[in-house]
């Protein structure tokens, strides 16, 4: 059999849409279906379309729609053995079931894994949206340290503020002590027993003064020491600072981001809307209930598994189609509604 490399994006149908079309909301489940949609690259045609209904995704029954080569396959497997087969709503002979079953087999095989690879896709995403809300976690903590600092900071400076205050005054005190005990020497001819009880005097004096001294020196190197620390502070809190503006500007890029998804998903749902009421008008369908698959492709316009005439698809493709190449699908059933549209 041809290798062919198949990109299969899995369409897990999760929500009902609303009868006005204005919201989705979750519902009870009591029975499941699971649609996909797939594309063969190796093929000249282009686009091949397969839906695959099952109760469950480990259901071993399934019913397998195949779109390839301008040919509709409907397929029933039960354990990956098929149990009926219809080729352009001709039912194929049981005893030709083998020459089918490999590609049968293959379909089922890289469905499996590309529902293991969603199931991962899924647990990343959580991952990443937990790691994100412990970012923006750190970054308050980050911003409410900064304050903190800033205040200790501002504390800092007023003490060593203080403290040079004091150191002047002592320097004060000092000078004046001088001053005394030159006065006394002066007198010292005059009164010299006096002058002997003031050089005590004077010399008691120098000593305190230079305690004092000495005691300046030691407020100054502190009011220093915390000169530096409040300088440390005061850059520890401007780095916080520009890190909290950082978080925030992600912030507002990712609330951005998701703005233009919510309005991209809205001008979508309306298209959608738009295409149905036409396929009513032209009486493809009765009404909307009716409705349960739309594909449109460059290719081909398949409504209810069934390909369409090439004057509808021309028409609808001149009119929902705005890139080469582009794609829409809608998926109706009576537990939910799903549409993805490839079309940007």
């Amino acid at each position: 059999m041809k290798n062919k490399m198949f990109n299969v994006k899995l369409l897990l149908l999760v929500s009902t849409l609303a009868a006005t079309g204005d919201a989705v909301q979750a519902q009870t489940k009591t029975h499941s279906s699971t649609r996909y949609s797939t594309t063969d690259s190796n093929t000249g045609s282009g686009i091949t379309w397969l839906n695959v209904d099952s109760d469950s995704l480990n259901d071993p029954r399934k019913l397998i729609t195949l779109y390839k080569n301008n040919q509709v396959y409907k397929i029933k497997t039960d354990e990956g053995k098929i149990t009926e087969l219809f080729i352009d709503e001709k039912k194929i002979a049981e005893a030709d079931y083998p020459q089918y079953q490999p590609m049968v087999k293959d379909l089922l095989e890289k469905i499996r894994k590309d529902q293991e690879r969603a199931e991962a896709d899924r647990k990343r995403a959580e991952k990443d949206r937990a790691r994100a809300e412990v970012d923006r976690a750190v970054a308050e903590k980050y911003r409410e340290a900064a304050s903190r600092d800033r205040e200790r900071a501002e504390v800092d400076r007023r003490k060593a503020e203080k403290d040079r205050e004091q150191a002047r005054g002592g320097q004060e005190r000092a000078e004046k002590d001088r001053e005394h005990a030159t006065h006394q020497r002066e007198t010292v001819e005059a009164y010299q027993q006096e002058a002997q009880k003031h050089r005590a005097e004077a010399e008691a004096d120098r000593k305190q003064a230079e305690a004092h001294r000495q005691q300046a020196a030691k407020d100054h190197a502190q009011a220093e020491k915390h000169r530096t620390e409040a300088e440390a502070h005061r850059a520890q809190a401007e780095k916080d600072r520009a890190r909290a503006v950082v978080d925030r500007q992600r912030a507002e890029v990712d609330r951005q981001r998701a703005e233009i998804d919510r309005k991209r998903a809205e001008e979508d749902r309306k298209m959608m809307e738009q295409m149905i009421e036409e396929l009513i008008s032209e009486k493809i369908i009765s009404d909307r209930e009716e409705l349960r698959v739309v594909q449109l492709s460059e290719e081909a316009l398949i409504i209810n598994d069934t390909k369409q005439p090439a004057a509808l698809h021309q028409k609808l493709k001149g009119k929902y189609l705005k890139k080469k190449g582009g794609r829409i699908t809608y998926v109706h059933s009576p537990n939910r509604t799903y549409f993805d549209v490839d079309n940007k």
